[in-house]
């Protein structure tokens, strides 16, 4: 048997942080593309474009934006609070993993 975790942060009920959508916004900011995010995380477009849509509308604020990209194309990137709120979901989530390896070795001796 293993132990394993999954945790997220609600806002009104709405999911706006978990591990699968910070790494969606982190390989949309690595990509430049939503487009490109999706493929990485084997989803639809539609689906990247809905999770962040359903993170935005609970947030309040946008966590990418367009900017300069190569000729005429526009490269997405987080905003400021967009990578805020990467960081502190890193700081939040980092060590969970161990911290339930070990309970669980506690608990099932």
């Amino acid at each position: 048997m293993e132990a394993h975790h999954n945790v997220w942060i609600e806002k009104n009920k709405s999911v706006v942080l978990s591990n699968w959508r910070v790494q969606l916004l982190k390989a949309a900011d690595k990509s430049g593309s939503l487009a490109q995010a999706a493929k990485v995380m084997k989803v639809s477009d539609r689906t990247a474009r809905h999770k962040l849509r359903e993170m935005e509308t609970a947030l309040g604020y946008p966590l990418l934006e367009a900017g300069a990209g190569e000729g005429r194309q526009k490269s997405l990137h987080l905003t400021a609070r967009g990578r805020k709120l990467v960081d502190q979901f890193a700081v939040f989530s980092d060590g969970l993993e161990q911290e339930v390896a070990q309970r669980y070795k506690a608990a099932f001796r």
